[in-house]
């Protein structure tokens, strides 16, 4: 299905017994179904989420804005966003609020912009992305904890959606793979 506004005229030349006549038809608008995957997908799926991080994002995410975490580059840091625990460093020393919400929002907002890059995503999705970011750097923390939920929310919208062909198999979940490469030590200081 293309998406867009169509419609369409309809002629009949007529016949002996019937005059010509043309028809038009209201306009209607077609929309592609919503695709998204879950934080669950993408944390266990290691080399189609790999796959989309390095050749949909050029290997390079942004997690908040200046002067907070920066950048993920790498495989290691990619899947230790999503294994970081919540509520403790790795160390075993407890995470203060404001960084507990910061691992939860973490973990959905790799997700969705995951799914933006694999599948598109509207303009008001960007912009609670951008919100999710500023919350991410700027707290509080009921800030942080509300852009989580919205972003899990869109993260769990499309899941019945269709991976796109030209994004190949995804495969079956890898969870030990991903739990391998995971580097948990680089978000305790979120």
């Amino acid at each position: 299905t293309t998406a867009g506004s169509f419609g369409y005229m309809v002629h009949y030349n007529g016949d002996g017994t019937y005059n010509p006549s043309t028809g038009i038809c209201e306009p209607f608008s077609v929309s592609n179904p919503l695709v998204t995957r879950t934080l669950g997908f993408w944390q266990t799926h290691t080399d189609f989420t790999w796959k989309v991080f390095t050749t949909q994002l050029g290997g390079s995410m942004p997690i908040g804005t200046a002067p907070h975490k920066g950048f993920i580059t790498t495989k290691a840091q990619l899947f230790g966003g999503f294994y970081a625990s919540i509520p403790y460093k790795t160390d075993g020393s407890k995470r203060n609020p404001i960084d507990k919400a910061r691992i939860q929002l973490l973990q959905q907002l790799i997700a969705a912009k995951l799914n933006c890059a694999a599948f598109g995503c509207t303009a008001s999705v960007m912009a609670m992305i951008t919100n999710a970011d500023n919350a991410y750097a700027n707290g509080p923390a009921s800030a942080i904890l509300a852009a989580a939920s919205q972003l899990d929310a869109y993260n769990n919208s499309g899941d019945g959606g269709t991976i796109p062909a030209s994004l190949g198999d995804p495969g079956s979940a890898t969870p030990d793979a991903s739990q391998a490469v995971a580097n948990l030590a680089y978000w305790d200081n979120p």
